[in-house]
């Protein structure tokens, strides 16, 4: 596997869809049930991460592509992520009773999901 700047920017487009995917799931899941906001993650998880084997598993059976399990490893990164940024702007916004709170949200949830963006970022400069 060579290691290009097409390979990264593929990999990274892997993350943000599972990570916009899984805050799709997340707010679908809060609309029909608001009381369960743990169960909702986990199952935002399992839904985004077996969808993310299935897609590993459709590519496996056609020509031209391979499944991989890297791949599943790096849609679970932007999983965690959109998890973890769904979190961060829900703890904010609570604290919060401004009219402007969801900007605000959404910078302290990138805040509290840069430890993995870091842990990213050095893992695929480990990799060069």
């Amino acid at each position: 596997m060579e290691l290009t700047l097409a390979f990264l920017v593929r990999k990274l487009g892997h993350i943000t869809i599972y990570l916009i995917f899984t805050l799709l799931i997340i707010r679908a899941l809060q609309l029909h049930n608001p009381r369960f906001k743990g169960v909702n993650y986990i199952i935002a998880f399992t839904v985004a991460f077996f969808y993310a084997l299935s897609d590993e598993y459709h590519q496996s059976l056609t020509d031209f592509r391979d499944g991989r399990w890297m791949d599943v490893g790096i849609d679970s990164i932007g999983i965690i992520m959109g998890i973890s940024l769904q979190k961060g702007m829900r703890i904010y916004m609570n604290r919060q009773q401004e009219t402007n709170r969801f900007f605000k949200g959404l910078f302290f949830g990138i805040l509290f999901s840069l430890p993995l963006w870091a842990m990213i970022i050095s893992v695929f400069l480990w990799m060069l």
